[in-house]
This record gives structure tokens, sequence and C-alpha cells, in this order.
């Protein structure tokens, strides 16, 4: 066979202009159910479609296999799968077909140029269902209660989790498990398979359990706790507890004997694929997927907001932006003035349309003799109305004792009269209306608006509540994204760790940066243990393959090394917050080779 091969090619090359390409890549994996798989835009290697790729066989250390492709460019990846994508590299690669036999010999997977690319899992056509055991630091993961045993010092206690179905036979579908440390190595950081002695619950970190299937509807996970290797009691996570989502549980924890031995804390999160309506264009394709293909030579200048803040509280150092914030108008300046991107903040209004505007709830005057601020919630809006409102920020309702009455106030906060054109200072802009008007090489930090829980678990910040369902939320962002976002340079970024993992899993064509407060004391305390420190940021982000983190940067200022220790774990860094209104701080952050520095005063000197 192999001495007719060379004739083979020949026929087949001089009759229809075909090659004989052979692949050729180096790549682990973590259990026989991998494979490695190259798909690209010729129809012999998928048309895109991973299911239809050409599949691989490990041929002494190097997955290898053989293909008869057109003469032409074709461009092409690979990508670990098993029954779902569970790598894939984060750039294309090119090859151009010619005459004769071709060798792909493309080293090692996901390196290019000796820098690595390599996406994680992407969620087609399977969900995931994660439940987390000590996610929260008001609430210990785990208390006996008296009768049963005195409490156990933590790292006594160990946890195993299955996920069985409620009605039918049933059967113990094992999760990969993740654990968050703050303090972890990256390569403890990544998903795994169970231990066989359960996940130990030591404080300061989480378990984190992974389930992975089409639909979870009738599926129940089973928590098993062990002290010493001696059964503790199981506590079963219901579909009837999952109605939603997201939520947090008090699960009875029930003994060998029967009685009830304690609780167990747990937090369930369930990621969909995006919902197939909102599928716009490239939300599934491998042929844009580069999200992980970040050039981390160069150095960004980001207006915040656009040209700045212009809604400032009294007191504040800060001085106001001349036009407002983000608006079209203030995007466009800060682009005129050298921007290489512009941050900005979407929410989603009542009628399902993401627009722009910075806080979760503005106010209005009410109507009446005595005009007094009224609250309300963007979210609880269709978005004509809050496009018709004068709305009036915290910050600028902090000036009301100066001003002196509610009038005085507004009369300095008129609403512009609309622009038809991209200097339109008017509030609220549609997302699509962003993307679409503004220049396409002006690049876009695109911040997702979601709240976050505040330490103690009873209150979400600036006291306002959760817009709709996650999950939906997120869908209707990247549909509009994916839309209208063209070749535009853009990233997501949230503070919401959650609403950073939906994007990433759902999506691979713009990467995703974790924002934190960096565990700054003037921005308060969260509940979640991923939002409480810059090494808890750096933590989540390399364990979740993210483009890097977001911090104030209080803490990069008084400690460039983090910046060493960010590149040290393939993470990305840009820094936000009033320091970076100070030339010096620029040129610090600078000197030691911060990736992007968001910052009010685009333009001026640093």
């Amino acid at each position: 066979a192999n001495k007719n091969r060379p004739l083979l090619v020949f026929i087949l090359s001089a009759k229809h202009h075909m090659t004989r390409v052979v692949f050729r890549v180096a790549r682990d994996v973590s259990s026989p159910a991998e494979r490695v798989v190259v798909c690209g835009s010729a129809a012999a290697l998928g048309g895109w479609q991973w299911q239809a790729g050409l599949a691989l066989t490990l041929v002494e250390g190097h997955w290898t296999g053989e293909v008869v492709l057109e003469q032409g460019a074709v461009d092409y990846r690979y990508l670990v799968v098993s029954d779902h994508i569970i790598a894939l590299e984060g750039q294309t690669r090119k090859l151009l077909v010619a005459g004769g036999e071709l060798v792909a010999a493309d080293g090692q997977f996901g390196v290019f140029g000796g820098r690595t690319h390599i996406d994680t899992e992407w969620l087609l056509e399977h969900s995931q269902l994660r439940v987390r055991v000590g996610s929260r630091v008001s609430r210990p993961p785990v208390e006996l209660y008296p009768a049963a045993s005195s409490q156990p010092e933590a790292a006594t206690l160990h946890v195993r989790a299955s996920l069985s179905p409620v009605f039918g036979p049933p059967c113990a579908c094992l999760p990969d498990v993740q654990i968050f440390s703050p303090s972890a190595s990256r390569a403890a950081l990544q998903p795994r398979a169970p231990h066989p002695n359960g996940e130990a619950l030591i404080a300061g970190t989480f378990v984190e359990f992974i389930f992975r299937a089409s639909a979870f509807d009738d599926a129940a996970v089973c928590l098993t706790l062990e002290q010493h290797g001696t059964p503790i009691g199981t506590a079963w996570l219901l579909p009837a507890h999952r109605a939603t989502t997201h939520g947090a549980h008090t699960l009875p924890l029930v003994g060998p004997d029967g009685a009830v031995a304690g609780h167990v804390c747990v937090e369930h999160l369930q990621i969909n694929p995006i919902a197939a309506s909102l599928q716009g264009p490239d939300a599934t394709s491998l042929a844009t997927a580069n999200g992980a293909a970040w050039d981390f030579d160069r150095r960004l200048m980001v207006g915040h907001r656009g040209m700045g803040s212009s809604h400032v509280a009294a007191g504040s150092d800060k001085t106001a932006a001349p036009v407002t914030e983000n608006t079209l108008a203030s995007f466009m300046q800060a682009f005129r003035k050298g921007a290489d991107y512009v941050e900005f903040d979407v929410h989603v209004s009542r009628d399902r349309i993401p627009f722009v505007y910075h806080n979760f709830e503005a106010y209005v005057a009410s109507h009446g003799a005595a005009a007094t601020p009224v609250r309300v919630d963007l979210a609880d809006y269709p978005l004509a109305q809050l496009q018709t409102m004068q709305l009036i920020s915290r910050q600028q309702l902090s000036h009301l004792p100066i001003n002196g009455s509610l009038e005085a106030l507004l009369a300095g906060t008129a609403t512009p009269p609309p622009t038809p054109n991209i200097d339109d200072e008017r509030e609220c802009p549609t997302l699509e209306k962003v993307l679409t008007d503004l220049p396409p090489t002006l690049g876009f930090d695109v911040e997702i608006k979601y709240p976050l829980l505040l330490k103690g678990g009873a209150a979400w910040e600036n006291d306002t509540h959760i817009p709709r369902e996650p999950n939906e939320y997120v869908d209707l962002i990247l549909n509009t994204v994916m839309q209208h976002g063209g070749n535009r340079p853009l990233f997501f970024t949230c503070f919401d760790p959650d609403i950073c993992l939906m994007l990433k899993l759902k999506q691979k064509k713009y990467p995703v940066a974790f924002l934190t407060c960096a565990g700054v004391p003037s921005h308060g305390e969260y509940e979640d243990l991923r939002c409480r420190s810059l090494q808890g940021a750096l933590a989540f982000a390399a364990g979740q393959g993210m483009l890097g983190v977001a911090p104030d940067s209080s803490p990069i200022i008084e400690h460039p090394d983090h910046v060493v220790t960010a590149h040290s774990l393939g993470l990305a860094l840009f820094t936000w917050g009033g320091k970076n209104n100070y030339a010096e701080n620029v040129a610090l952050q600078k000197k030691h080779n911060v990736d992007g520095i968001i910052l009010d005063r685009i333009g001026l000197p640093h």
C-alpha cells in the first residue's frame, strides 16, 4: 500500500489538483476518552464543524493523521475532544497546499512562535452544572449538630459528589473537580478527576464539582461527607432546589442512622450554551474562535467610560470629564485623543435591550410642588422610557446639599438635544449603536454590569437586585456583540466571576478578563472568596483560562512585582482606579509592563 501511495497522490494531483497532507502535533491527554482532531476550512477537515474534523492517532508521542486536500490556502486548528470540546488552539493555523506530499509538523499543541495560546472548554451542545462547597466567607461549609458531634476541624472533613437521575435506574456520574485556592500553583488550579478519598474542605478555599450533560432537569446531586474516613452523612441537591440556574442552599445532612446530623452549605450554577434563538453569526464558529490569541507585547491606553467620569461625587478629588460619560460623544473624543480602547458598562433593560450606563440605579424628580429624588432601578424599565428620563446619578445627587435644591441640580444635568452623529451626548445609548457607529479600529473593553453579594450574604451591592436570569442576561449581550461586533478588537470584563465564566464558556471569539476590587478597603467587602483579594482573582482567572485580571491599581502601584506574578500565570494585567489619573503612577505601570491602563485623562501627558 505504501509503494502505491505516491502514484495515487500523483494521479489525484494531476486530475483534481489534490495533495496528500499529513498533520502532526504533540499533546498530552488526561484520559483514554480524550482524542485530538484537526478541524479547518476544507471540507475534508470538517468545514469548521468539530464533529466532522479529522481524527488523529497517537503515534510515538505525536497525534498524526493524513487526508487528501485540494490545493490552495487552508485554515485549521487542533482540538482536544471527547463528547465535547475540552480544549482548542487559541488561534488558527494557515497552510498553503501545493503539489506533491506535504507534512504539517506543527510542534506542540497551542504553541505559536514560542507563545502558548490555548482556550478551554466550549459549551456548544451540553451544559455545565457546578456545585460548590465552601465558597462563601460568612457561611461555614458544614455544621454538625451538637448531638451528632463536636464541630470538626476544617481539614478533617472530606466531601465527594455524584450525579444520579431522580427517576430511573441509579447511576453514579462523577464530576471533574476544581479547587479554588489563592495560594495554589497554576497546575493545581486546573480541573481534574475526583480524589479517591474525597476532597478536603480547607478554610480559605472551596471545592467545585463540575458535571456535564445535555440537561439536568431530572438529576440530583449526592454529596457525601466523611471525617477521618468515617461517613458523617449524605445531603441531596434536588431538581426542586434548582428552580433557578443559580442559588445558595442549606441542605440537611442525614447520618448513617437516618438522623439529621447537621447541614452543608452549597451553591449551584448551571451554565447553558447560548440559546438557539440568540445565536448570532460567529457564536459557534471555530473559524473565528481566536479569543485566546492576545498580543502580550502591546501596552494599551484605555479611556474610562470614554473621556472619563462626568458624574463625580461631592468631595471627590476627581475632575469631572468635559463630556457626558458612557456616550458616543465621549467614546469618539477619547478615540480622537489617542485611546487604543474605551471602557464602558452594559446593562439589559426590561425589554431585553443591552444599553450603556454605569450605575445600577439612577434618580428622577418626583412630581409636585416640592420635587424630591425618586430612585429607579434601570433593569426595571424599558429602554425607551429610560432614554426619555432626566436621570440623576447618585454621584450627582451627592451635590444636592451644596446646590440647595433639586431644581438647581436638574438645571445642571439637562438632557442634551439629539445629535444625529457620533458626537451624540445623550445617555443610555444602545450597545448596538455603540458597536455600529464608532470607528471599527477603536477597541472596546465591555464591562458587563451584574451585582455582587456583599459580605454577610444578606444584601447586594448598591442595594440593588438581580436584573434577570444570568444565562439569558449574558446571551442577550453576546447576541448583540456577535451580530454587530465584526472584527473590532474587543474583550469582556465583569466583577461577577460567574458572569465571567459564562462569557468564557459560551463563546470563543472574544477574550474575558476578571474585574476585581483586589481587596482595597474603600470598595467594601464581598461574600464570594474569589472577589476578596488580588491573589484570589489571579487564582480564579488562571484556573479558568481567562485572558487576565483587571484590579484596582493600588496594589500594583505599591507592589509592582504583582505584574510578574500575573504574567507568570499566563495572564494579562489591566488596571483601573483613581490613582491611574496621576502621571507618575501611569509611568510606573508602563515601566513594569502593565498590559492596559484604564484612566480618565486620555490625551494628557503621562
